[in-house]
């Protein structure tokens, strides 16, 4: 017999400390996936209230909850056990002693920071898990089978040694780019790419259709900008935005997911609006008038068509390699209007 055949879920819980009334009631709520889940996230029981976890770390009450809140969590009722001894392991690596208090506000900044981009990988393994339970359920599949399968593949040490390399491999990479390269100032390209009429044409498509349609749009989107040279910023609905320092790699890459979009059977096509000048980096997004210059561009753009400031049009011009065509005034919502130009490669 396999390992998943053998796994007997009432013995994992109850070893842990989940009384059988408790197992009882998620198996009449079908909530037993998720109880066994949470014993693979958070073994054991809650220990600690708020006051019980401060006192056994001795932080100050009002950094503890702020870290909390930093974390996208609200305040939970006086005396109500909610802790675990992680969450006892994990604010004592948060205590910061007298002479760095100074460092409190970046601690909580950077905790903010972290949880939100968390969060969204929290939701698209929550899609996963919700895929797999909603499959096996219409296979008529009991929920204890569910929960052998999902123990057999839900490896929480594996997932964290992932997330850690990754974050590595992602903070090596930042700091050699922003700290060793360009000089403070330099100008960086911002391109927002979007889909044509994507509310139309998904307004009445089933929602399996539409989730294949949304990574269909992410893949390609992520494929061509890190091939292309470009950092992939986020996304916004139906948009993408992404920055490059070198504004031939940012137009090449408009103009790669533009003629992408329009070769792909699934997706309605695209267009694309370029800025460049400075920005201020902050929190993995960027800010300042080149953003809004080029996510004002795009909403004026027509579709299978990559559009660019003036600015950025003077820093191609020497390249030789983008022919442009200057289109007649439109109005950009606050900023009156800009010369703007639609962008090709030369040999288009």
């Amino acid at each position: 017999m396999s390992a998943v055949g053998r796994f007997d879920v009432h013995a994992f819980l109850r070893e842990r400390g989940v009384p059988d009334d408790e197992i009882a009631a998620a198996e009449d709520q079908r909530t037993l996936p998720l109880l066994v889940i949470d014993q693979l996230l958070f073994p054991g029981r809650p220990r600690y209230d708020e006051d019980t976890l401060v006192d056994k770390v001795g932080v100050d009450r009002d950094y503890a909850r702020a870290l909390w809140r930093a974390m996208g969590f609200p305040g939970l009722p006086e005396g109500e056990v909610a802790f675990y001894d992680d969450d006892l392991e994990a604010l004592r690596s948060a205590v910061i002693g007298d002479p760095m208090r100074e460092l409190l506000p970046n601690l909580v900044h950077q905790t903010r920071v972290t949880s939100a981009a968390m969060t969204r990988i929290a939701e698209q393994s929550t899609d996963d898990i919700e895929r797999l339970l909603n499959d096996l359920r219409e296979q008529g599949a009991p929920d204890e089978e569910a929960v052998r399968l999902m123990v057999s593949v839900f490896q929480v040490e594996r997932f964290e040694q992932l997330l850690w390399y990754i974050f590595r491999r992602q903070l090596r990479a930042s700091l050699w780019r922003r700290l060793a390269a360009p000089e403070p100032g330099a100008p960086t390209t911002v391109g927002f790419v979007d889909l044509v009429r994507f509310a139309a044409v998904t307004e009445n498509v089933a929602d399996d259709e539409l989730e294949r349609l949304i990574v269909r749009f992410e893949e390609v989107a992520y494929d061509a900008i890190v091939d292309g040279g470009g950092r992939m910023v986020k996304m916004i609905g139906d948009a993408v935005m992404f920055v490059a320092d070198d504004p031939e790699r940012a137009t090449l890459v408009a103009i790669d997911l533009v003629d992408a979009y329009a070769r792909d059977d699934l997706l309605p096509p695209a267009r694309a609006g370029l800025a460049r000048g400075e920005v201020l980096a902050r929190d993995g997004d960027y800010f300042g008038p080149p953003v809004n210059l080029a996510a004002r561009i795009v909403d004026v753009a027509r579709p299978s068509r990559v559009v660019v400031s003036d600015e950025l049009r003077d820093a191609l011009l020497p390249s030789g390699r983008f022919s442009f065509r200057r289109l007649p005034p439109k109005r950009l919502r606050g900023m009156g209007h800009p010369p703007i130009w639609a962008a090709a490669r030369a040999s288009d």
